[in-house]
């Protein structure tokens, strides 16, 4: 899924490739893997059970994930605040999330 002006939602998906040029993301359920990546605007997931290494950036926008399963969690933000949950580093799947310039935070382990 693209768009290069406007916002992208989905609810409940097994894989998903989102991208976006201006303007959010909003994801329901993931339940296997993602790529994502919104240049500027948010990117909100509700619930997060991935399977396999994912990756999600935002160049001007934070990241919030509500609920996510017992996995690595790799975050970085330039300019913001990381709030994540303690990360298993020994898990087998690894989820990267980058922002440039906004927040990253993780609220609750399944």
């Amino acid at each position: 899924m693209q768009a290069t002006s406007g916002n992208i939602r989905a609810k409940n998906t097994k894989s998903i490739t989102a991208s976006t040029h201006s303007g959010g993301i909003k994801i329901e359920n993931i339940v296997e893997k993602c790529d994502i990546s919104a240049t500027s605007g948010n990117v909100k997931i509700e619930r997060c059970n991935l399977k396999e290494n994912s990756s999600i950036s935002a160049k001007s926008g934070g990241v919030n994930i509500k609920s996510i399963n017992n996995i690595y969690i790799n975050a970085s933000a330039n300019s913001g605040i990381i709030k994540i949950p303690e990360t298993d580093r020994k898990s087998e799947v690894e989820l990267k999330v980058r922002t440039t310039s906004g927040n990253i935070k993780i609220e609750n382990r399944e």
